[in-house]
């Protein structure tokens, strides 16, 4: 019985995506009637650039985990880390 209705929702699933695609092939058919005026660049959207970036990958045992992530709260842990680091670097 579950596989019956995991296959129905993955069929009408498909089903939907189908028919997203025909509505985009003939969107692109027409496109003097059809404009779309979402998506591409746009002079001052995405994310602002904070310096360079360098991917860093930190061990810490799990009950570490857990504290630092109570300590940052709601900061992401990227800020967190960055803000803690230029903390340290302003006292040399």
């Amino acid at each position: 019985m579950m596989e019956r209705k995991i296959r129905l929702k993955a069929q009408m699933e498909e089903k939907r995506r189908i028919k997203r695609l025909e509505e985009l092939q003939v969107r692109s058919e027409d496109p003097v009637e059809y404009k779309v005026n979402h998506g591409g660049k746009r002079e001052g959207s995405g994310r602002k650039v904070v310096g360079e970036t360098k991917k860093v990958s930190i061990s810490l045992p799990h009950g570490d985990w857990e504290r630092f992530d109570e300590l940052r709260g709601e900061e992401s842990r990227s800020a967190f880390l960055r803000e803690l680091i230029l903390k340290e670097l302003e006292k040399e």
